[in-house]
This record gives structure tokens, sequence and C-alpha cells, in this order.
């Protein structure tokens, strides 16, 4: 169990008290985020199709450290979503679903059309 915490990033106490339905609200700290931005900025950058990585990985290397707590948390919820279903609502050729149609999308879709992951030879 210990090792499953330090791959999370989070303390044991912490990982108890959340997984049996605890409703804590306590700020995560400076070191907790930055082991979040880490871990949200590697599964951003290694999607699986050349096109995700382009765009969700341009955007994450741009705008992570501006996200909020919340932001940040819907990202990495985005994240765990098949791509090619996260590919199509940023790129427009299918209907974000409710939970996913957030400022932060509309930041992914501005970022898709200005095509500042063309750096990389697309």
């Amino acid at each position: 169990m210990f090792s499953l915490t330090r791959r999370l990033g989070l303390q044991p106490a912490r990982l108890l008290s959340t997984s049996f339905g605890s409703r804590c609200t306590e700020v995560p700290s400076s070191a907790d985020m930055d082991t979040q931005r880490k871990r949200v900025l590697y599964r951003a950058r290694k999607r699986g199709t050349l096109e995700s990585d382009l765009i969700i990985g341009t955007f994450a290397n741009q705008y992570l450290k501006e996200l909020t707590p919340a932001e940040l948390n819907d990202f990495e919820k985005l994240l765990d979503e098949d791509d090619p279903y996260v590919y199509k609502w940023i790129m427009k050729q299918e209907v974000v679903p409710e939970k996913y149609n957030t400022p932060l999308m509309q930041r992914l879709q501005a970022h898709s059309k200005k095509g500042e992951f063309r750096e990389y030879g697309w």
C-alpha cells in the first residue's frame, strides 16, 4: 500500500482518510500540487496518438502552471477519458459532454485553433 501512495504522491494517512469516504476539504499543499502537475504533464504528453500528444501536451507545457487546483483536477479527469473522444471534443468534431464543457475545454479548443502545436513539425 505504501508504494502505491508514493506513486500517487499521497501521504498514507491522507489515502486512508479519503478512501473511507471522508469529506476532507483541506487545501492541497504546494508539494502536492507540484506532484500532481508533474503527473498531469506526463499524462498529457503520453496520450497514445500523435495528434493528442501534440495538442494536449503543448497545452500542458504552456498553461499547466497557471491552472487553479480545481482546473488541474478537471484536466486530470479529462485525461482519464479515452483519447479518440478527447481529441474529437477538442477539435469540435463531437459534442462535448456536459461535465467537460468547461472554460478549461474552451481553452483547449482555442489552443488547438491557434496551431501552437505546429512548432513540433505538424
